[in-house]
């Protein structure tokens, strides 16, 4: 990641990733992170305001609606998603990736990333969104 990009987090939890990656991005950029959970989404608004980082905002998306992402999102130059996201989620979020954006693979305390986990990316989106490179 990079300054000035626009990064959306998926399933962001209490904002973490979205934090590393507003302070990668700086004050010319921004990050959305989405999650399901409404005290999640509580949780990381407060720690934005408390870190004095208002470019990372933080919205409440809804598994049922996981086919489709916010209309007004637009479109990002990275997306960071735990590992094992894969199905809808997935390839909803990567409509929004800019033609050569990044994707960054980012396991949970609790999980075990595989040893090749581009590999398992690909496998998980067989048929499923725009060929990846490298």
């Amino acid at each position: 990641l990079a300054h000035g990009m626009h990064v959306l987090a998926m399933q962001t939890g209490c904002g973490d990733v979205a934090f590393l990656a507003a302070k990668l991005v700086g004050s010319s950029g921004h990050v959305i992170g989405l999650d399901a959970d409404t005290v999640r989404v509580s949780v990381a608004r407060g720690r934005a305001v408390a870190a004095g980082l208002p470019t990372a905002r933080f919205r409440r998306w809804v598994p049922e609606d996981e086919a489709r992402l916010p209309a007004d999102l637009g479109t990002v130059d990275a997306l960071a998603a735990p590992w094992k996201a894969a199905g809808p989620l997935l390839t909803a979020a990567l409509t929004a990736l800019r033609p050569g954006g990044r994707v960054v693979l980012v396991p949970n305390d609790d999980d075990d990333a595989p040893a090749d986990a581009a590999a398992t990316l690909r496998e998980a989106l067989a048929g499923a969104g725009p060929p990846l490179e490298g």
